[in-house]
């Protein structure tokens, strides 16, 4: 399956924006469902492919729950230090619509530099 890198920033984005700690000190939790409803723009096979992807790359704490390799719902618990560090590298609509228009192919780490690059050069005169 093809990684949806639009998807990917997306979720980072909404599990940014829902995953939020309480006064307690207790971060809600969100399900699959829950993910996809907030992101109609994408199916929910994309979203749990990306999903999947960004757990491997330790941009997110999840728990994929499922049986005979099928994923039933994914639980998120929250984004990581890393997925802070990649979305904010990508946050901007304008950099990331630059981002995706010059890159030939696209990697996280790649999209990440890709990034830093433009925004260096932002500030060369």
């Amino acid at each position: 399956m093809k990684l949806n890198y639009d998807c990917v920033r997306e979720l980072l984005l909404t599990l940014e924006e829902n995953l939020v700690m309480d006064d307690s000190l207790s971060y809600p939790s969100l399900n699959l469902k829950q993910v996809c409803e907030k992101m109609p723009d994408f199916s929910r096979a994309d979203i749990a492919y990306a999903s999947t992807k960004l757990l491997e790359a330790k941009y997110i704490e999840a728990k994929p729950i499922g049986a005979d390799s099928k994923i039933i719902t994914i639980v998120y618990s929250c984004i990581t230090y890393e997925g802070h560090q990649y979305l904010d590298s990508i946050r901007d609509s304008k950099l990331w619509s630059t981002v995706k228009k010059n890159a030939k192919a696209l990697t996280f780490e790649l999209v990440k530099k890709l990034a830093e690059i433009y925004v260096v050069n932002q500030f060369t005169p």
